[in-house]
């Protein structure tokens, strides 16, 4: 791993007690979840995108598909938190990029 707060995100995000401590109901523990795994998620959508507008909107995007799917999937996967997170967040890019590029190809109205 190259970056080092790539590096350190995985660190703290694949700790078992983290995942094990995970609150959803506090609102500093979803503060502190957003601060970890910022690293790790800006580092997955830079590599779809360069624009820095492009990267905004796609990393926000991502939080929320991820949050949304937190509790249900990670649980059931059983996977280290770190690597369950940039699994999803490069599906859902892929995703919603691919979106956009057929959103292109239709003729406008």
């Amino acid at each position: 791993m190259r970056d080092p707060m790539v590096r350190d995100a995985l660190v703290v995000l694949n700790n078992p007690a983290f995942a094990t401590a995970m609150r959803w109901d506090r609102p500093a523990f979803v503060e502190r979840f957003l601060r970890e795994c910022r690293p790790l998620l800006a580092s997955c959508v830079s590599h779809f995108v360069a624009d820095r507008s492009t990267q905004d909107d796609l990393y926000q995007d991502v939080v929320f598909f991820v949050l949304e799917r937190m509790k249900d999937e990670f649980e059931q996967n059983k996977l280290p938190l770190g690597i369950w997170l940039y699994r999803t967040a490069w599906a859902r890019c892929v995703e919603v990029l691919a979106r956009r590029e057929a959103q292109k190809k239709l003729p406008p109205e």
